[in-house]
């Protein structure tokens, strides 16, 4: 974890082979544990072929609800997260529109504006996408 004045920004990277995943394919689901407080906010990002990252979900504190996430995803869709003392585990499941032709990918995830002690925790980490059809020709 690197600290820059009252910003915390975490960053877990992973990097994934797509040359035989088919296109539009990609899940990733992994377990989440948090608890949501004023000024926290989350991001996930994911860059294809070392191109400029896309968010894929961003949380932030709900207006009227502090202990809610509000989740944005890149599809449009929305999501609400009530978090309390004993509900802080969410698991995740978000398509990702992995191009035709990307031959890589990156995740990356970040907590931003946590000036509290609270966390954003992750684990089993998954990340599926259908195996590219390959087509052989046949001789008459």
């Amino acid at each position: 974890m690197m600290w820059l004045s009252s910003i915390q920004y975490l960053v877990l990277l992973l990097f994934i082979d797509l040359k035989s995943i088919e296109a539009n394919s990609v899940v990733l689901q992994f377990d989440s544990s948090f608890r949501m407080e004023k000024n926290q906010d989350f991001e996930i990002h994911v860059s294809f072929d070392g191109k400029a990252p896309i968010v894929l979900m961003s949380a932030t504190s709900d207006d009227s609800d502090e202990s809610v996430a509000a989740a944005t995803f890149h599809d449009g869709s929305t999501e609400a997260f009530a978090t309390s003392e004993d509900k802080v585990e969410f698991p995740m499941s978000i398509k990702v529109t992995n191009p035709e032709g990307a031959k890589s990918m990156v995740f990356s995830w970040a907590m931003l504006d946590a000036d509290n002690d609270w966390w954003w925790a992750l684990d089993n980490i998954v990340v599926t996408g259908a195996k590219l059809k390959v087509s052989t020709p046949v001789e008459a």
